[in-house]
């Protein structure tokens, strides 16, 4: 509803919910989500803010993110797996 989007535990206790447009389910203890991809005309993903969360709701990563001069963009992602992900 209105892109608010709720992370639940395993037992159904909301542990996250905040505004995206679009979110992947937590693999190794993140989740790719993105933000602002929303227009009048459908999803963009060049407006698109993306990011990976940790359990808690905050950026996983800001550091990384910071020094990519281009944005991120992404048609799929794998599971985390040994630490790594594949986007």
């Amino acid at each position: 509803r209105n892109n608010e989007t709720t992370f639940i535990n395993e037992k159904g206790e909301s542990i996250i919910t905040a505004y995206y447009d679009k979110a992947t389910d937590f693999s190794e203890g993140f989740a790719l989500v993105s933000v602002g991809g929303n227009t009048f005309g459908g999803y963009d993903d060049s407006k698109a803010n993306v990011f990976f969360i940790n359990t808690k709701g905050k950026p996983a990563f800001p550091n990384i993110e910071k020094g990519i001069k281009n944005k991120i963009l992404f048609d799929s992602k794998s599971r985390f797996v040994n630490g790594r992900v594949l986007v």
